[in-house]
């Protein structure tokens, strides 16, 4: 590993020391092979598996930072990215594995056009399967479509699988293309693009990070770019899914999009708030009368779900609308 780096390699982990070690060896045996200067940084979130002193015995070229608390996707990195100097950065998840020269592809492609901002491979599932790391910016509308697809029982069953269909087509062929959003489960960003737009969201613990940094990257006038040449194999939701803070999925993944929204649709805050709401508590409803007509533990545990959600809702709404009110009361102080 050298100290002028060509490439930074930033990897977050909570609780998987194994993996992750299979991630750092992974990563030096790629970059060796490949011939690429490159440094790895690992951000250990208070795992207190042995992970930190494993990483330090095993790796010392590396450079593990241990925080002492589960700080979250977007703080973690945040703290590797403002330590590293390389002008790229590739954010990596501990359970996502380069395969053969898809490092050196992706340098060579966002290499190629300094409005090239951020570069991703094609992730692939150990199924086989090719994951949907190609996605829309978020927007009051896209989001509309998300409710139709998983909050609006009966009709959703029939929704989703429409929904998934037109994700579907977003990862395939094998051409290079411009791409609005792109997982950060691997993902090369031009240095440059931080410094010009800003990290990622500390607001938030997990979800929408990608939303916020493609959002400011488009206004900022760069590209992305989706290269299918390049593959990583992706054994996805491994960390989350140990992670206990991170059980309920929906409750940290509709915080993160609702703080999203509010914060740059501000114009259509109230459309948003209306139409959570409404579907949150249809779903609320559908689920009250089936526990009603037959004792599921599924459509118990649904429903719980569903009126949390609706709590989340009214909960960000009132702090966006009281975080703008505070703007505007500050913005008047000369």
């Amino acid at each position: 590993m050298s100290s002028a780096a060509m490439v930074d390699i930033i990897i977050v982990t909570w609780k998987t020391r194994d993996l992750t070690c299979r991630c750092v060896e992974n990563v030096i045996e790629k970059t060796s092979n490949e011939a690429i200067s490159a440094h790895i940084y690992v951000v250990d979130n208070y795992s207190q598996d042995g992970t930190v002193s494993t990483l330090r015995s095993q790796y010392p070229d590396i450079t593990v930072i241990e925080n002492n608390r589960n700080a979250g996707f977007s703080v973690a990195n945040n703290i590797a990215i403002r330590c590293s100097k390389a002008p790229f950065l590739l954010l990596l998840n501990s359970d996502a594995f380069l395969k053969n020269n898809c490092l050196t592809r992706l340098l060579s492609t966002i290499k190629s056009d300094p409005v090239t901002g951020a570069v991703g491979p094609r992730l692939v599932l150990p199924s086989g399967a090719v994951q949907h790391s190609v996605t829309q910016i978020t927007s009051p509308w896209s989001q509309l479509g998300y409710l139709l697809a998983f909050h609006f029982p009966p009709l959703s069953q029939k929704l989703k699988k429409l929904f998934h269909k037109n994700r579907d087509t977003l990862v395939l062929g094998t051409a290079p293309r411009h791409v609005p959003l792109l997982s950060a489960a691997c993902l090369l960003v031009r240095r440059e693009v931080f410094d010009k737009v800003g990290l990622l969201p500390e607001d938030r613990f997990l979800y929408s990070e990608e939303d916020d940094l493609f959002f400011r990257m488009k206004k900022a006038g760069y590209r992305s770019i989706y290269l299918p040449s390049a593959e990583a194999l992706h054994i996805c939701g491994e960390s989350s899914s140990k992670n206990v803070e991170t059980v309920r999925n929906d409750d940290h993944f509709s915080r993160s999009r609702l703080k999203f929204l509010f914060q740059h649709y501000p114009q259509y805050r109230f459309f948003t708030f209306i139409t959570h709401i409404f579907f949150y508590s249809w779903s609320c409803c559908v689920c009250k009368l089936k526990t009603m007509l037959r004792d599921s533990e599924t459509d118990k545990i649904y429903y719980a779900n569903a009126r949390l959600l609706v709590s989340i809702v009214l909960a960000e709404y009132r702090l966006a609308r009281d975080s703008k009110i505070q703007y505007r009361q500050s913005s008047t102080i000369k």
